[in-house]
């Protein structure tokens, strides 16, 4: 638990969906009838972590932007740092990938998507009740939202 996250209780764990988890996500997006993530297509992830889901989306989909939104200052640094490693490389591609430091509750920051990935298990239930309305006020008809439950 980095330092950021001690005070946000069971919402400051973290862990990480594998690349195959991923693949799964991208394939049920597919499998929905939406087709594959295309230049359409806007990528959230909200709760982020170190971004590995978002470079993950711009290197195997076409989506137009992916973009991960985090709360903890350290993983949402370690993103930006994994951003810049990825830019070295694939400098087109990576202009696709943002990171935002943030809170999910900011509905600007996320307004525009059309596919949404929330790794919810530890959201506390008041968080979990505001963020359900938030997504019904604000995501357009036919976005993709995929959330866990425990």
């Amino acid at each position: 638990i980095t330092p950021d996250a001690i005070g946000m209780g069971r919402a400051g764990i973290y862990g990480e969906i594998t690349p195959a988890g991923v693949n799964a996500v991208f394939s049920t997006v597919a499998a929905l009838g939406a087709g594959a993530m295309s230049f359409e297509d806007n990528f959230y992830d909200l709760g982020s972590g170190l971004g590995k889901m978002v470079l993950q989306a711009c290197l195997v989909t076409d989506v137009s932007r992916a973009i991960g939104v985090e709360l903890d200052k350290g993983r949402h640094d370690l993103a930006a740092a994994a951003h810049q490693r990825f830019q070295a490389v694939q400098e087109e591609d990576a202009s696709r990938v943002g990171f935002v430091q943030g809170d999910i509750r900011d509905v600007a920051l996320w307004a525009n998507a059309t596919v949404v990935y929330a790794s919810s298990l530890c959201f506390p239930v008041a968080l979990m009740l505001e963020f359900t309305v938030l997504l019904a006020s604000t995501l357009q008809p036919g976005t993709i939202l995929f959330s866990l439950v425990a």
